[in-house]
């Protein structure tokens, strides 16, 4: 989880871009489908535009020029750059602009040979488009696929990321299953660092056509694989049952209840271990020396320093918050009881610094013996994971 808060805290937003994205389509074995590319010029001039599309060598595939780029004025050139790799220029000797819809139709026929319940990727490369001014920009993009056959989906387990199985607004959540990725995603998963929602200051609610409703509200997608999502549940005060569902792209997973209560406070841990994610006031990352590898230092906290402990649950602060926006900032209406070693510790700051993401400014107290001390924080009557721990070191 640890490159999770990391990625978090170094997002920067920038400035609308035009994209394309790919769709997911259903097709049958030994059938054709055909795919609508959609592009969207997010209010920038576009006058052409170029892309590699990988797929599988065992696809046919061909492709005619749709009504955004016909409409435009422009011509379709597509050629073979190696198996499973074309190259398209949708380009005109004119300068007029590229409008939103559809930019080409692929036509993709599935062998008699392929196999039923297995999905294709539609992967973009190398994708760039001119403007008016002749400047060539990059263009962002969003994959596809070609599914065969209908995958299952199903969910086992719903928890607030080291909260347990209670879940609450604005919380990080880890779903578990299976079928809810398409498969050619893998176990090494896919994550929102490239999603062109960023471009406008939101955040993703789809990735690869994986997304999740919790309550009927769209969450926010982090991170896909074929057996766990990550999401941030979107702002609702709702509490009680409400029910999780997940849609891989083609099939809804039946809905799963859970428990969403005000507040579901727990630490971020440093991977496997019981060690809080935390920084020293210089921002140097903190935590046992015995945890440093190149390029990444660790050093216990002292008593009487100020330190930063990272969490996630704390619910709203008292800025009212956009839903989906890439930004949150702001204090929790009360500062939290912190105890770290049984010992009250002085809190100087506690709020949210970006997506579900909370900080608190913490002094180590000083009678914090040397070694490892629990840390615990109550808030609104709420307490967070037992044996979380920071290393000291007088």
């Amino acid at each position: 989880m640890y490159r999770l808060i990391v990625g978090l805290t170094l997002w920067s937003l920038a400035a609308p871009a035009a994209q394309i994205t790919v769709p997911i389509v259903a097709a049958s074995v030994g059938g054709s489908v055909a795919a609508d590319l959609q592009f969207a010029a997010q209010g920038v001039q576009i006058t052409g535009l170029q892309f590699d599309l990988q797929f599988d060598s065992s696809l046919t595939l061909t492709a005619t020029l749709g009504a955004a780029g016909s409409n435009a004025g422009k011509s379709l050139s597509a050629s073979d750059m190696s198996p499973g790799v074309k190259r398209f220029l949708v380009a005109g000797l004119n300068q007029t602009a590229i409008a939103d819809g559809v930019v080409l139709t692929l036509k993709i026929s599935v062998p008699a040979s392929a196999g039923t319940n297995k999905q294709y990727s539609l992967h973009i490369l190398n994708a760039g488009a001119t403007d008016k001014d002749g400047k060539s920009i990059a263009l962002p993009a969003t994959d596809g696929a070609v599914t065969v056959g209908t995958p299952p989906a199903t969910i086992a387990a719903v928890n607030a990321v080291y909260a347990g199985p209670d879940i609450a607004q604005n919380t990080w959540v880890e779903i578990h299953g299976s079928g809810l990725a398409p498969s050619d995603v893998g176990p090494g998963g896919f994550d929102w660092s490239t999603a062109p929602d960023f471009a406008s200051g939101r955040m993703p609610t789809q990735l690869k056509g994986v997304s999740v409703k919790v309550n009927g509200k769209p969450a926010y997608i982090y991170w896909i694989s074929p057996t766990q999502v990550n999401v941030l549940v979107p702002l609702d005060n709702t509490q009680g049952p409400v029910q999780v569902q997940v849609t891989n792209g083609l099939t809804t997973t039946a809905p799963f209840t859970v428990n969403m209560k005000a507040l579901a406070p727990a630490f971020f841990l440093l991977g496997a271990t019981k060690y809080i994610v935390a920084q020293h006031a210089d921002y140097s990352l903190m935590g046992p020396t015995s945890m440093s590898v190149s390029g990444y230092a660790f050093s216990p906290a002292k008593p009487g320093e100020t330190i930063l402990l990272y969490a996630t649950g704390f619910s709203l602060p008292v800025v009212a918050l956009v839903d989906g926006s890439a930004t949150q900032v702001g204090a929790l209406p009360n500062l939290p009881l912190v105890q770290v070693g049984g010992a009250a510790a002085p809190v100087a700051f506690a709020g949210v610094i970006s997506p579900g993401l909370y900080q608190m400014n913490v002094v180590v107290p000083a009678s914090s013996p040397n070694g490892d001390n629990t840390v615990t924080v109550s808030y609104a009557g709420f307490t967070t994971q037992a044996g979380a721990v920071i290393s000291v070191q007088r």
